[in-house]
């Protein structure tokens, strides 16, 4: 996780190390480049405006304006912690909450329509992972690891209430430090 944003990395931590490392590199090569880019385009609405060339000078601050960083759109995908409930609904600090589980079962919920499991309608439950303890303090820092289909993503969507668990209970506390 990095910027508020959870973001995958395939491999080894070997492989995770590499591929932040290209990452970090490229998005500062993009960011230079934009810098430049908006550097000149400035450049030329001031060489514009000095010349009374309206007409060029509007070409360019609607180019500058495009690369302006976009505003971050809020994409319904993203896992977001439900912060508004803490304290008394306004948005929760880092350093004011903690994350509690004990014997936690995290999994889905589905309804059973098929006559070859002999019923019908009943919701039938799928346990993906088991968390018997699970406490986080502020500043910690922690990996989620383990094989495609352990439960890694079902685990944070419960936590972020995505998914209600399916046994045991989760609280994402306000502390009163």
């Amino acid at each position: 996780m990095r910027d508020r944003q959870l973001t995958p990395f395939r491999g080894s931590y070997a492989s995770y190390a590499r591929q932040r490392e290209e990452r970090d590199l490229r998005a500062t090569a993009e960011a230079e480049a934009r810098a430049g880019q908006i550097a000149r385009e400035q450049e030329l609405v001031q060489q514009y405006r000095h010349q009374r060339k309206h007409g060029k000078m509007h070409e360019h601050e609607a180019r500058l304006e495009a690369l302006q960083p976009p505003e971050k759109r809020k994409s319904e995908a993203r896992l977001k912690l439900p912060t508004e409930a803490l304290a008394g609904g306004a948005p929760a600090r880092s350093y004011e909450s903690v994350v509690r589980a004990e014997e936690l079962v995290v999994g889905y919920r589905a309804v059973r329509s098929s006559a070859a499991h002999g019923t019908n309608g009943e919701p039938a439950e799928t346990p993906v992972a088991r968390v018997p303890w699970l406490e986080l303090r502020r500043g910690d820092r922690i990996g989620i690891v383990g094989p495609n289909g352990a439960g890694k993503t079902t685990l944070l969507r419960t936590i972020a209430g995505e998914l209600t668990p399916l046994d045991g209970a989760w609280t994402l506390v306000a502390t009163s430090s």
